[in-house]
């Protein structure tokens, strides 16, 4: 049955749309990080590159006086049927979160009509902001990577806002999730910016039903600035990676308020 969709005569791009990708998905043979996965989303990120149309972004990049270097990364995807892929997947599991980012937002950036629906084949050529043909596997695909980005399970590892676009950390913004369920049980936070003073904290309510073995907490500083010191509880913590921006808690049950200070 899967012939019939996936690589086969009737559809020979299959190799492009899914790969082996889902190899390395979480609890599958390979790591995201193998050789082999690294090097099949290269090669799927060139054969999906259309060549005309990174030229189309330069064009339009330097009559808006902007950078031409990096035109390509505002280029979707080749491949139809993002529902399918899985290299947004991968990149966020291999902790790339700019190509996650890339990804996924490019990709829905061509399947969302005016009205918030998403169809299956995107919007290329309907002039109407109305989609009469809206597909659940698309946006499931959708919240499967808005959900990865503010909550994720890696083994036995919780992961808050791993994925957020800097922006959102901007001075004054805040990150608010509630009730989400996890592997571990429910968890809750909001993450608070005030980088002009600084700082950025978080008030994270534990997860209590498996309570995982780490937290990690990421803080996406709008100008990437690397963390000073942190804070757990109003005390000391020594826990936290400043290239990664990650803030690793143990140890701490119910609610916990974690600062950085840059």
């Amino acid at each position: 049955m899967l012939a019939l969709e996936y690589p086969s005569v009737g559809r020979p791009q299959g190799d492009v749309i899914l790969g082996a990708l889902p190899l390395a998905e979480p609890f599958a043979a390979l790591d995201a990080s193998d050789a082999r996965m690294v090097g099949t989303l290269d090669v799927m990120e060139e054969v999906g590159t259309s060549a005309s149309v990174v030229r189309e972004l330069e064009e339009a990049r330097k009559q808006k006086g902007l950078a031409t270097a990096d035109a390509w990364f505002w280029n979707s995807y080749g491949a139809s049927l993002p529902k399918a892929s899985h290299n947004a997947n991968i990149y966020l599991l291999q902790d790339d979160v700019p190509n996650f980012l890339r990804f996924w937002m490019n990709s829905y950036a061509i399947m969302v009509f005016g009205d918030g629906k998403m169809s299956e084949w995107g919007a290329w050529g309907h002039y109407s902001a109305q989609c009469d043909h809206p597909d659940n596997g698309t946006a499931g695909w959708f919240l499967e990577n808005f959900r990865n980005l503010l909550v994720m399970e890696e083994g036995q590892s919780l992961w808050i806002a791993r994925g957020t676009p800097r922006p959102w950390l901007e001075s004054g913004k805040r990150i608010s999730v509630s009730n989400a369920p996890t592997y571990f049980g429910t968890v809750a936070y909001e993450i608070v910016s005030r980088v002009d003073e600084g700082q950025i904290t978080a008030t994270v309510e534990m997860p209590s039903r498996t309570p995982p073995q780490a937290v990690m907490l990421r803080f996406r500083h709008p100008q990437a600035k690397p963390i000073k010191s942190v804070t757990l509880n109003g005390q000391d913590w020594p826990e936290f990676n400043r290239d990664k921006e990650v803030i690793r808690v143990t140890g701490v049950q119910g609610k916990a308020t974690i600062t950085a200070s840059y």
